[in-house]
C-alpha cells in the first residue's frame, strides 16, 4: 500500500512538472511567471514617431533670407540742362525782363532715372552748399514744374515765370537744378540777369 501511494505521489509531481514546462514553453511574451513580461501585461504596441526637427520646434519667425529687403532706389542718375531760353550771354548769364519773366529749359537724366528739383535764389550759391530748402529764396519766381522724377530717356521742359524784385540794380537771381535725392550731390546753376523792371 505504501508503494502504491509513493507511485501516486511521484506521478502527481511529474504531472505538475509537465504542466509547468508547457506553460514555460508558451510564455514568450506572455503573462506566465518568469516569461519576461511580468505583471501579466501585454507587450506595448509600436507607435509612429513624427519626423525630427533637430530637437527644436519649428519657429514662426522668417529666416534672414526670407525677410523682405528694401528695393534699390531707381532714381540715382544725374541731370543735364539744355535748350535754355533766352540763350547764354558772353558774361555767363541769361538776360531776362524781371517784371514779366518768360524763360524755359529742358531737364534730362543720364546714367539712370533721376529725381530732381529746382530752386530760385536771390544770391549766387557757394559751391559748398548743396541744400536749398530755406534761405534767400526768390519767392516770386515761379518754376513749373519745380521737381519730379524722370526715367532714363525721358525729359521735361521747365517754365520760369512770375517776377523778381531784387534790391540790387541791376538785379540778378539764380536757379539751381539738383539731383539726386537725398543728398542732392550734383547741381546745375543758371544765372539770370535783369535787363528791365
Amino acid at each position: 500500500m505504501r508503494a502504491y501511494r509513493g507511485c501516486l505521489a511521484a506521478a502527481t509531481v511529474l504531472a505538475a512538472l509537465a504542466t509547468m514546462a508547457a506553460q514555460c514553453g508558451d510564455g514568450q511574451g506572455g503573462s506566465a511567471p518568469g516569461g519576461g513580461q511580468g505583471g501579466g501585461r501585454p507587450a506595448a504596441s509600436a507607435r509612429s514617431t513624427p519626423p525630427s526637427h533637430g530637437g527644436k520646434p519649428p519657429s514662426g519667425k522668417p529666416s534672414p533670407k526670407q525677410r523682405a529687403t528694401t528695393p534699390p532706389d531707381p532714381y540715382t542718375g544725374l541731370v543735364s540742362v539744355t535748350d535754355m531760353r533766352p540763350p547764354l550771354e558772353a558774361d555767363g548769364s541769361h538776360q531776362v525782363s524781371c517784371s514779366a519773366l518768360d524763360s524755359q529749359f529742358t531737364v534730362t537724366p543720364y546714367h539712370a532715372g533721376a529725381r530732381w528739383r529746382a530752386v530760385a535764389l536771390d544770391y549766387s550759391p557757394p559751391s559748398s552748399q548743396r541744400q536749398y530748402s530755406t534761405g534767400n529764396i526768390a519767392r516770386d519766381v515761379v518754376i513749373q514744374p519745380s521737381s519730379g522724377t524722370l526715367e532714363l530717356g525721358q525729359s521735361v521742359t521747365v517754365h520760369v515765370s512770375g517776377r523778381y524784385d531784387g534790391e540790387m540794380n541791376p538785379a540778378d537771381f539764380w536757379i539751381i537744378i539738383q539731383a539726386p535725392d537725398p543728398n542732392w550731390s550734383t547741381r546745375v546753376v543758371q544765372h539770370f540777369h535783369c535787363i528791365g523792371r
